[in-house]
């Protein structure tokens, strides 16, 4: 399948000069975690430190950590090609560098990539999306097991979304943009596939075949060193050209013999035949919340996302639903059904049919988090503007004015109180709703505006 070129990535640090290319996607492995750096063309960028061992001292689960991380950052590049406009990058630290070295953990990495790009560290740029995945590993008894963690967001940007409905705005957000995943057990079988996977992985070969010959990825090298030259060790990012299976067609600058140079890696050859997103099922909601993000971007850019982008990311995030499903009430859960939402709701915003899927994956979170303020928010904004949509009016009006009212309760912010504002002032617009217990009078909603009104001074 032949990738999209369309956005100009050049130039990566001050030392390495890449070749520059209309290509949309772009990775890099083997990046020092103490100089940190994304793809400044691209809309979405996602960073996989190493999986820290969560122990004493066993290099052998130590440097499984590096390779776990690179695994997991090919996988996920593979599995977003279709969003155009992403990058990936692999950190890890030199193999001299003290366990206790804090320069891989997301509390360090974080705010040098939000930070002023300096030297051979880039930031990310404005508005841009990032998804940051790091993880542990750690032993109980014979097995050992992986916990994945990731954190998304867009810089200087919020996550709210905005619902409409007869000149009243419904404002929320997702439930949470950090979260833990479920601790998955690898057996030793995995753990032997893991490192056969990572020298398959480690490898640009001449054709799409294990058994080609070829070269090593660039592993950390400092290009020169001395008075008036940086000595940090730099890294060789990689541009994809072309998808075939599981194997991508890169072209890659070689930061030792200045020569640029393409070549086939094996990205998703997961362990023995198995994806490894069916072992780590996370992945797919890190692929997924990648789609969530190009889509928050390109609405930001008031641009379309590109075609088929909106359905990959909802499959994604169904996927991994559907995965982990042996958590009902997780929170990633919920989160992922309402980064799906969105979606829909952002492809499709005058379109009843994607309002209304949107509803219901929202409704669906709220289920599963029925005390989370912005879930409760997000499925009745959702609802207003559908049932609007469709009848001019809204249904169940007292059990929507409830339910706001408990996430205005359950929130500190003031956006909570607005949208139930917002409500009783879309309700004293309408023509009415059939007089029932379940609706509220005009009476009753005008006392509650005065009530409202009074808490707010």
């Amino acid at each position: 399948m032949s990738i999209p070129r369309s956005a100009k990535l050049c130039c990566l640090t001050l030392l390495l000069v890449f070749f520059s290319a209309n290509l949309a996607q772009a990775g890099m492995a083997h990046r020092d975690c103490r100089f940190p750096m994304v793809f400044p063309g691209a809309a979405v960028n996602v960073v996989v430190l190493p999986y820290r061992y969560a122990g004493g001292n066993n290099n052998s689960l130590t440097n499984m950590g590096n390779r776990l991380s690179l695994l997991v950052k090919l996988d996920v590049l593979f599995h977003i090609l279709g969003y155009g406009s992403v990058g990936a990058v692999q950190m890890e630290m030199p193999e001299d560098a003290s366990k206790d070295d804090p320069s891989c953990l997301p509390e360090t990495v974080l705010p040098k990539l939000l930070g002023p790009s300096a030297g051979p560290i880039t930031s990310l740029p404005p508005k841009h999306g990032l998804v940051l995945v790091w993880g542990l590993l750690y032993e109980d008894g014979n097995d050992v097991f992986v916990q994945t963690y990731a954190r998304f967001l867009r810089r200087d940007a919020d996550e709210l979304v905005t619902f409409q409905a007869g000149g009243s705005s419904f404002s929320a957000k997702p439930s949470s943009q950090s979260l833990a995943f479920t601790p998955q057990k690898l057996s030793q079988a995995e753990l032997v596939q893991i490192e056969n996977s990572y020298r398959n992985a480690n490898f640009v070969r001449i054709a799409p075949d294990d058994k080609a010959p070829g070269d090593r990825l660039p592993d950390l090298v400092a290009r020169c060193a001395g008075s008036g030259c940086d000595d940090s060790p730099v890294h060789a990012g990689f541009y994809v050209e072309e998808k075939k299976g599981e194997w991508i067609r890169i072209q890659y600058m070689d930061p030792i013999k200045d020569q640029r140079k393409d070549g086939w890696i094996h990205a998703s050859g997961g362990l023995s035949g198995i994806p490894l997103d069916a072992v780590l099922p996370e992945l797919k909601f890190i692929e997924g919340c990648a789609g969530y993000l190009r889509h928050r971007v390109a609405d930001a850019e008031h641009a379309p996302a590109p075609a088929g982008s909106a359905m990959l990311a909802v499959s994604q995030l169904d996927e991994f639903r559907k995965a982990n499903d042996t958590q009902p009430s997780d929170v990633a859960n919920a989160v992922a059904l309402q980064l799906a939402g969105i979606v829909e709701f952002l492809s499709g915003p005058v379109q009843l049919e994607s309002l209304s899927r949107a509803a219901n994956d929202f409704e669906s979170a709220r289920k599963m988090i029925p005390y989370d303020p912005n879930a409760i928010t997000l499925a009745v904004g959702a609802q207003v503007v559908v049932e609007w949509k469709q009848k001019g009016r809204c249904d169940q009006t007292a059990l929507k004015a409830q339910r706001l009212s408990a996430a205005s309760a359950l929130s500190s912010n003031q956006i909570a109180l607005a949208n139930l504002n917002s409500l009783y002032t879309l309700l004293l617009k309408s023509p009415g709703s059939e007089v029932t217990v379940e609706n509220l009078t005009r009476g009753e909603i005008t006392n509650r505006v005065n009530i409202a009104n009074r808490v707010a001074q």
